[in-house]
């Protein structure tokens, strides 16, 4: 369905939503690019007499932007002036900014950096001319956009494929109107990372569970044992987030059932044909399991809300505090606070079920601007971007200033994540979740090779009880999943990719996928809560005729055109006249 946008903001509000900051101590003398930065050509214009704004959503853990390491590290290599013209920090309310501003044909910044405008948001802003088409210039591949293939051709093959897949606009145009932030990093791959505190297993003489009926067992053990040792029936058997990064509690849980990748949402069967996981009979059985720990109070009701940072004191807590935690999902460096202790009472869960293979992370949240193109700006533009895709500006952009946040790490280096990976950095402080002024704290628009964007990092020669310990814990997980994929997963040709649908097809199709997904997503939640009696054929054959009127059947069929045209290879505009 092509989604009307209202334009509801005054533009008499314009003044009051931007801060358009110049600094008053620019430089004039910069040197223009050169090949050790990434190979980025010099425009006609003199580098010293460019200046190209950058609109992005201010961060709170940003104390400067003009001085800034990155800043200053980007103008250095370029010779441009960098300002910066600030949007607010929620999404939201970002996109209104945008919405008015389009509306109201007032000027935008040469380039939007680290701005979640949704794949639909933008591809309408690139059709209507707001946004530049960058296949030009990704097209010259040994010109303009020689760094950046350099970069992208590291990557696997298959990889390549799917991320030049999702940069192609779905109009089947071929245009790219986003440049994207591809990152190839194994801490980030796991839809759910899982712990489970070894002292409370102890404590209670209890066996490392293996299995559904095993890890029941022991969380009923956490909630009525007190392993915790206070004599309150405060522990939280189990408690996770609701699809945070590495967090997913219930993609660990239905996947212990039947594989089930809520970004593809369909399986393949033996004979090439789609079919939806959550209308099985293993599905089913999978929500009467969680609906059986929720109910009996093993799940905590956190885990349908819960974010990473509301896990952080159950099992990290102040001075004086007790864990709650039992078996926790979230991403390790998320979950955990840094140095604390209570890392050390954590094991990784060995897993058992299916494992979600995760495409490389693409994101696209970085456009150029008409306006670049109408001051002159596009190629500055794109020689910065081509900076910013370099392998030092990666690592720049997660990790903070050289020689200071870290140093090339020396030869022959173990890295933190052992065999999986080769150690690149040596990293002194880790800032990310710090306030400073060493980056912009987002990694956009560039390529994070070799996990450059976390876990590419030498094991320092000393080194912290606690973090020694948090390595060790996850190369535990990381083979944990391996394992998942080589010994449970179904084969390949069973596993559907994840499936790009054209402008063309999505107008066929108005409504039906995203009210069949809504209606998943709300009915798993009542299945789980009581709402929907997960337990009575009435009630899920309720569920299954609601999908069929939802259009199911539309969905499937529009989906699996996709999928053939996909794995043949082919550019697919046109189901029916």
């Amino acid at each position: 369905m092509k989604k009307l946008f209202a334009l509801l903001l005054c533009l008499a509000m314009i003044a009051s939503m931007f801060a358009a900051c110049g600094g008053d101590d620019k430089k004039t003398d910069k040197p223009a690019a050169t090949e050790a930065t990434g190979g980025a050509t010099t425009p006609s214009k003199d580098p010293s007499d460019v200046t190209i704004t950058i609109g992005l959503p201010k961060s709170a853990l940003v104390t400067d932007y003009y001085d800034n390491v990155y800043t200053k590290w980007l103008e250095e290599q370029t010779g441009y002036n960098l300002e910066f013209q600030f949007f607010a920090a929620s999404a939201t309310d970002y996109k209104s900014q945008m919405s008015t501003m389009v509306a109201g044909n007032i000027d935008l910044p040469d380039l939007l950096y680290s701005m979640n405008l949704g794949e639909s948001v933008y591809e309408r802003y690139g059709r209507d001319g707001v946004l530049v088409d960058l296949r030009p210039y990704f097209d010259d591949k040994e010109g303009k956009a020689a760094p950046w293939w350099e970069r992208f051709e590291a990557l696997p093959q298959e990889a390549q494929d799917n991320n030049w897949r999702r940069m192609l606009s779905n109009d089947g145009s071929g245009r790219i109107y986003a440049f994207p932030e591809i990152q190839e990093s194994l801490i980030d791959i796991m839809d759910s990372q899982v712990w489970i505190n070894r002292e409370w297993l102890d404590a209670l003489s209890l066996e490392m569970p293996n299995s559904p009926e095993s890890l029941y067992n022991v969380l009923k053990a956490f909630k009525e044992q007190d392993p915790n040792g206070n004599g309150l029936p405060d522990e939280m058997p189990l408690v996770g987030t609701n699809g945070n990064l590495s967090g997913d509690t219930m993609s660990w849980l239905i996947n212990m059932f039947i594989y089930c990748d809520t970004a593809a949402y369909f399986n393949v069967d033996e004979n090439g044909k789609l079919y939806l996981p959550h209308t099985t009979d293993q599905y089913r059985e999978a929500l009467k399991y969680i609906r059986k720990l929720y109910s009996e109070g093993l799940m905590s009701p956190l885990t349908l809300t819960a974010n990473s940072k509301d896990l952080t004191q159950m099992v990290c807590p102040d001075e004086g505090g007790v864990q709650l935690a039992g078996v926790v999902v979230g991403h390790i460096t998320l979950v955990f606070t840094q140095a604390h202790e209570g890392l050390l009472s954590y094991e990784a869960l060995p897993l058992w079920g299916n494992a979600i293979i995760n495409e490389d992370q693409n994101t696209r949240c970085t456009f150029v601007t008409k306006s670049a193109v109408e001051r002159g700006n596009m190629d500055a533009v794109w020689n910065l971007l081509m900076v910013m895709s370099s392998r030092e500006s990666s690592i720049i952009q997660r990790y903070g200033e050289e020689g200071k946040d870290w140093d090339w790490a020396p030869e022959g280096s173990v890295s933190v994540i052992g065999e999986h990976r080769a150690a690149e950095i040596r990293l002194y402080q880790d800032t990310w979740g710090a306030m400073g002024n060493n980056n912009w704290r987002n990694v956009d628009a560039t390529i994070l090779l070799n996990a450059e964007g976390e876990g590419n990092q030498s094991v320092p020669e000393e080194e912290t009880e606690v973090n020694l310990h948090k390595y060790k814990l996850f190369n535990d997980m990381l083979d944990s999943y391996y394992y998942q994929r080589d010994n449970f997963n179904p084969p390949e040709e069973q596993i559907c990719p994840l499936l790009i649908w054209s402008q063309e097809l999505i107008d066929e199709v108005p409504y039906e996928r995203d009210d069949c997904k809504s209606y998943i997503s709300k009915a798993r939640s009542d299945f789980i809560t009581g709402a929907m009696d997960i337990n009575s054929d009435a009630d899920w054959d309720k569920y299954l005729a609601q999908l069929e009127t939802l259009g199911l059947s539309k969905w499937t069929e529009y989906s699996q055109y996709i999928y053939e045209e996909t794995v043949a290879g082919r550019w697919f505009s046109d189901l029916v006249n």
